[in-house]
């Protein structure tokens, strides 16, 4: 209840907040308003397949004590949602595809700076170097039991909506043309029963690792990495298999396909719910192991340009335009009023 006070108390040039509908962006909009300072919205949302215009008010009814006797009040959100989208100075986004939604409901291209979803890239590539050093990959496959094993992994947090039904699946097909791999899925979740279940329907051993603490080891010892998911804004356990060197195959709806996998190049990125297209490219990747060593080398070279300093350089621009943008107006009614 103090950031009111506090955002009207103190002087600030520029006000900067993220999602929408929360109270704290609501508070900090309509400051900037009172303040006639400019405000930069940081946006995630993009639109799914078969989803093309996202609906918050839809997004809101499902949860049931919003049902029950919230209704003006999510219309409340709704509307303050389309005005914040509508009246921000200008939008920070983490990539290609919230730009093309903004692009989708009306916002210049000229008001849109990308802040790419970054993670640490040198942290990362340091614990590699360690695990290398130390011959934890030999070490890890040993315990797996996959020493001489395709390895095929997913890392996720175990929902319906991250889509490993789907890999299993696709993992019968590879079985039945006897190619030698391991499913390895990292990650707990209430969805884990029914993947072990959907596992033994299509007599596919899958190893479920659960949560781990030498993840990179996973990584590192992956022939290919898959997020096979139906809906996720982002996706950055892309981000740490690509700094890893793991060929990536993913779906449209992970909001990092626009940006980090190029198909043919580092991997494929497929329809999602298509058994038969992650089949392929599972295929593709694991029966070549030229082009799978190509993928793990563009892999780790796309990287370079997914880091915080670039990630910075989205938000200093739109800053930097906004400010400039501000003296622009502020020269525009000194000459007119010196006109009177």
């Amino acid at each position: 209840l103090s950031l009111p006070f506090k955002l009207l108390r103190d002087e600030y040039d520029v006000f900067i907040a993220g999602v929408p509908h929360y109270f704290g962006t609501m508070i900090t909009f309509l400051v900037s308003k009172i303040r006639r300072k400019p405000f930069i919205l940081f946006l995630e949302d993009i639109d799914f397949r078969g989803s093309e215009v996202s609906s918050y008010l839809g997004h809101f009814r499902k949860y049931p004590i919003l049902k029950v006797f919230n209704f003006p009040f999510i219309l409340a959100r709704f509307i303050f949602l389309q005005l914040v989208l509508r009246r921000s100075s200008c939008y920070v986004v983490p990539g290609t595809a919230t730009k093309e939604y903004l692009l989708r409901r009306g916002i210049s291209a000229s008001k849109i700076y990308i802040a790419w979803n970054a993670i640490d890239n040198n942290a990362i590539k340091h614990e590699c170097e360690k695990s290398l050093k130390k011959g934890n990959v030999r070490k890890l496959r040993i315990r797996l039991g996959l020493e001489n094993t395709k390895m095929i992994l997913s890392v996720a947090y175990l929902l319906e909506r991250k889509g490993l039904q789907y890999l299993i699946q696709a993992c019968a097909r590879l079985k039945k043309e006897d190619i030698d791999f391991a499913l390895v899925i990292v990650g707990d979740g209430p969805y884990k029963q029914n993947l072990k279940n959907l596992s033994v329907q299509n007599g596919i051993e899958t190893i479920f690792a659960g949560y781990v603490s030498d993840l990179v080891d996973y990584y590192l010892a992956a022939d290919v990495f898959v997020l096979p998911t139906l809906q996720d804004v982002w996706g950055f356990v892309i981000n740490e298999a690509m700094i890893c060197g793991c060929p990536i195959i993913t779906t449209y709806d992970a909001g990092a396909s626009r940006d980090l996998v190029k198909n043919g190049v580092n991997g494929y990125v497929v329809e999602t719910r298509n058994v038969e297209q992650l089949y392929e490219t599972l295929k593709t990747i694991l029966c070549d192991h030229g082009l799978r060593q190509e993928m793990k080398k563009a892999s780790r070279s796309m990287m370079r340009d997914f880091s915080y300093e670039k990630s910075l350089e989205g938000y200093q621009a739109a800053i930097d335009y906004v400010l400039s943008k501000e003296k622009r107006i502020g020269r525009r009614v000194k000459h007119s009023l010196s006109g009177m």
